[in-house]
């Protein structure tokens, strides 16, 4: 047997199963790795759905985005037998079938992060807040109460948002600064990440 030299780049295949299939297909859209380069899309298969968590939390869609997703995973069989007749749009989703089973799942841990649910705000375990009693202060009017945090908050939250910023007057403006600065940091870490990725394969 004779060893035969080339300067070509040895080609690359991924294997993968139901749940990497889609991630996969998500990163080769970008590009495809070269022989012996770390592959994204094991790191994909969480940070991807993550960050969709984050930027899309609700307690309301993440359920539905769940359940849609195990519907189409338990009819497999079926969909499996109808590839060929099915749209092009529909395709797409029962491709992405796991993508969107656990998107929703994060989505639904961001809401439950945000106290967020079809964009109400809902009270389980009560508030680290309390309205401090003055008599000068007429509550059942419409004007807004300045509470201090120094004397009107016990302790932090134990986890989330406390359900007090749902009656906030700057209630939109603090969530959508909540988000967006945890969007951004969570995306320059993911960043940062690929960033590191590169620099071991090259």
């Amino acid at each position: 047997m004779n060893r035969v030299y080339t300067d070509e780049s040895p080609p690359t295949h991924h294997l993968t199963n139901k749940l990497t299939k889609g991630y996969q297909a998500l990163i080769d859209a970008y590009g495809v790795a070269t022989y012996q380069e770390i592959n994204p899309a094991i790191f994909t298969v969480v940070t991807f759905p993550f960050l969709f968590g984050i930027m899309f939390g609700d307690m309301g869609h993440g359920p539905f985005l769940f359940f849609f997703g195990v519907w189409m995973i338990y009819k497999e069989e079926h969909f499996d037998k109808r590839k060929a007749v099915m749209s092009e749009i529909f395709y797409m989703l029962y491709a992405g079938r796991y993508i969107i089973l656990m998107m929703g799942i994060f989505a639904a841990y961001a809401g439950f992060l945000y106290n967020d649910i079809y964009s109400k705000g809902f009270n389980i375990f009560g508030s680290s807040w309390h309205m401090p009693r003055n008599d000068k202060v007429n509550y059942s009017s419409t004007d807004y109460v300045t509470l201090d945090p120094k004397y009107d908050y016990d302790q932090p939250y134990f986890y989330g948002i406390d359900p007090m910023w749902i009656i906030a007057e700057n209630e939109l403006t603090f969530m959508n600064s909540y988000k967006m600065k945890m969007s951004v940091i969570l995306g320059l870490c993911q960043m940062t990440f690929g960033l590191c990725l590169s620099c071991i394969n090259y």
